[in-house]
């Protein structure tokens, strides 16, 4: 399937937008419940909004990148942020399963699943653009 560099835009716009919307939803939830995601002592509210104002940047400057036409970086900024978000399976190494609502389940899978989802999108558009890219140096 071929994309023109409006539709890659605009795809990568929705997709960093739906991260951002579902990290978002999941870093507040964890810090309105915290107590009910059985965090060891040391993660505090403040830490959670640490780490979400960290991560989420380099999704954001991986795609202003891209719309510069600096697209390796912005592919590197973007895998780094997928990878950031992934982090969130962390919470199984902390707590039991057993120990965690199937609310939090949910919203864990879906940080998750948001995360794969960009990083599969991103290197389908690396890999295409070198197609595209080969095709237009072969003419």
């Amino acid at each position: 399937m071929q994309i023109n560099h409006s539709q890659r835009k605009n795809l990568l716009l929705a997709l960093i937008a739906f991260n951002i919307f579902i990290s978002l939803g999941h870093y507040i939830h964890n810090i309105i419940f915290l107590p009910h995601y059985h965090e060891p002592a040391w993660i505090t509210p403040s830490l959670i909004d640490s780490v979400w104002f960290i991560m989420t940047p380099f999704s954001v400057i991986g795609y202003l990148m891209y719309l510069k036409g600096r697209t390796k970086l912005a592919y590197w900024l973007i895998y780094i942020y997928c990878f950031l978000s992934l982090l969130v399976l962390g919470h199984y190494i902390v707590t039991p399963i057993g120990m965690l609502s199937a609310t939090i389940h949910l919203i864990i899978f879906a940080e998750a699943f948001a995360a794969v989802v960009l990083a599969l999108s991103v290197f389908w558009l690396q890999k295409s653009s070198v197609i595209i890219e080969s095709a237009m140096s072969d003419s």
